[in-house]
């Protein structure tokens, strides 16, 4: 449901490469690092083209230099100390060494780490001296027409849907709507007209919108979210190894929400504590449905 970044990668790698270069001068780095997961090749060859253009242009080269690390398909690669484990050929522990020698560089090195869609609008922020005060949003599912949309925040959902999804796809009727990814927000569509704003919408996080109609029951729903955190948990810490394969197996509203608060106080990283957040939506929305 999130493919705002894979989309500036392949389409306009320069204005990512443009943002680089700009915080390296505001922080003196001399090292950039664009990570793309391995399931975007495409990504990954556009980017390579564009540094090496970069590079003929006398853009990069000795002062600050890019490179292109594949990632190894994992979700929690997402999270930074992840990532950075990951870029190093690192699991688990970072005090064991990397496999690289020491002129790589990386081990031991103040780190910054940025968003892809965050670094290309740079670029715009330093042009125009303020923020754009948008948000490009990925819109799929029970849409007319899915897509890339560049919204206003604030703007309500039901207009964005209503305007840039072009309505329900034929025949079919709203239920829900999953803001975020797995660990954003459910909104019901009775809430439709809520505004698509981290401040009204406190967790929305990449604002990807994925559109279910009344096929998709609460249950199954949730039943997807549990999988998915089962399934993308590294397992480096107890409440979320053992509490994300928990999630399925419960019917009790009681012993589930316990479950949940033991996830977002316990876990080590944003992936446990965040995997409580649509769960909640669901129960608070939806109830029984989502114990059924």
């Amino acid at each position: 449901g999130s493919y705002v970044d894979r989309l500036l990668l392949e389409e306009d790698p320069h204005a990512v490469l443009a943002g680089m270069l700009a915080c390296s001068r505001a922080i003196g780095a001399r090292r950039g690092i664009v990570f793309i997961r391995s399931e975007y090749p495409h990504a990954q060859k556009v980017m390579r083209a564009a540094i090496m253009e970069a590079r003929e242009a006398k853009l990069l080269g000795d002062d600050f230099d890019v490179e292109v690390v594949s990632g190894a398909g994992s979700y929690l690669c997402g999270e930074e100390t992840a990532l950075l484990n990951s870029i190093q050929g690192l699991r688990g522990e970072p005090r064991v060494r990397p496999p690289y020698p020491a002129e790589y560089g990386l081990w031991g090195k103040p780190t910054v780490v940025q968003n892809v869609e965050t670094l290309a609008v740079v670029p715009w922020i330093a042009r125009m001296r303020q923020g754009s005060g948008t948000k490009a949003i990925s819109l799929s599912g029970a849409v007319a027409s899915p897509g890339i949309v560049e919204i206003k925040l604030g703007t309500p959902l039901s207009r964005v849907l209503e305007e840039a999804g072009e309505g329900p796809a034929s025949g079919r009727l709203w239920k829900m709507a999953l803001i975020g990814g797995p660990m954003g927000r459910v909104v019901p569509a009775a809430r439709f007209d809520t505004p698509l704003s981290f401040d009204a919408l406190a967790g929305m996080g990449h604002a990807g919108i994925v559109v279910l109609d009344d096929s998709v029951s609460p249950r199954a729903l949730a039943e997807h979210l549990f999988t998915f955190a089962a399934a993308e948990s590294c397992g480096s810490c107890t409440p979320c190894r053992v509490g994300t394969s928990l999630l399925s197996g419960i019917r009790e509203r009681a012993v589930l929400e316990r479950l949940l608060s033991t996830l977002e106080m316990g876990s080590l990283c944003g992936f446990g504590s965040g995997v409580p957040r649509p769960i909640r939506d669901l129960l608070e929305h939806f109830g029984e449905e989502v114990l059924g």
